[in-house]
């Protein structure tokens, strides 16, 4: 994944890589807000504060310290990643429903077979 740059010059690159690593990691639908946070006490919530963790994990080794210091107060992924879509990318971020599929991290370094639903685009550029 390529760093995030101040001026945001590399949002559509960075944001592809971000949603495919995501992808891989079967973390996407809580990065986009398809799978908020349960309950307190529920069933669901130690699952979902691994995903959580993966996803905040992902987001902040691959962004500038000025960036980091700008999403580190919010609560969740979802809100760190509306704020740089809304900041880099589109206005208007809206989730969506993904197919996670998994690829094997070696076809993605290759550049073949990206996984479904990215198409090389972001859906939040």
């Amino acid at each position: 994944i390529p760093e995030l740059k101040i001026n945001g010059q590399n949002w559509k690159e960075h944001c592809v890589k971000i949603l495919e690593v995501m992808q891989i990691q079967n973390v996407e639908q809580v990065l986009v807000g398809m799978k908020p946070k349960p309950r307190p006490g529920s069933n669901e919530l130690k699952e979902w504060l691994k995903s959580s963790g993966t996803t905040d994990s992902i987001l902040m080794w691959n962004m500038p310290n000025s960036i980091f210091l700008c999403i580190k107060h919010y609560e969740t992924a979802h809100e760190m990643f509306n704020y740089l879509v809304t900041t880099y990318g589109n206005p208007n971020p809206t989730s969506i429903p993904v197919k996670c599929v998994s690829t094997p991290a070696e076809q993605l370094s290759t550049g073949k077979d990206k996984p479904k639903g990215t198409n090389g685009e972001c859906k939040y550029a």
